[in-house]
């Protein structure tokens, strides 16, 4: 069993773990610790920012509980991950296109772009590019790649497994 450290100051017991990482920062003198300490454990009484409930705890709290703080976050996504997640969903989409084309033995397909656009490929959206020798340019997405050909068609290539 571990034993939990403490600080005494002012005949009142901190913590050490949730102190220590201010006291190893050189910034902070004897004389801005003690208000410091003072501060961080001060208890208010608060309202949650998601049930709305009243209760105490340390003046920076936000949350009654932890599953109120899940919750919250789980409701009230961040922009950018809600960004990142119909990126995800379109390139799955184009993924799910071209896997749907009639692949036998060909490892090559011709397909012209509007029959793709039809489909509900997004040629904007890709997870890599390779430029070859010769300066044409392959848009991978996932396993498949394709490259834009003069006539406005465009080869599809199959990673062979």
């Amino acid at each position: 069993m571990r034993k939990q450290a403490f600080l005494i100051e002012n005949k009142r017991l901190y913590p050490l773990k949730n102190v220590l990482k201010r006291f190893l920062n050189p910034y902070f003198s004897a004389r801005k610790v003690g208000p410091l300490l003072e501060s961080t454990f001060k208890r208010e009484t608060m309202i949650c920012q998601y049930c709305g409930k009243m209760f105490r705890g340390r003046t920076d709290k936000k949350y009654c509980s932890s599953s109120c703080k899940n919750a919250f976050h789980q409701h009230n996504p961040h922009p950018a991950r809600a960004y990142l997640k119909t990126i995800e969903r379109s390139l799955r989409q184009n993924h799910a296109v071209l896997a749907q084309l009639p692949w036998e033995k060909e490892r090559i397909l011709n397909f012209s772009k509007i029959e793709l656009l039809a489909k509900g490929f997004d040629f904007r959206l890709c997870t890599g590019v390779f430029t070859s020798n010769k300066g044409r340019q392959f848009f991978y997405v996932y396993d498949f790649a394709w490259i834009e050909n003069e006539n406005e068609t465009i080869s599809i290539l199959r990673k062979q497994t």
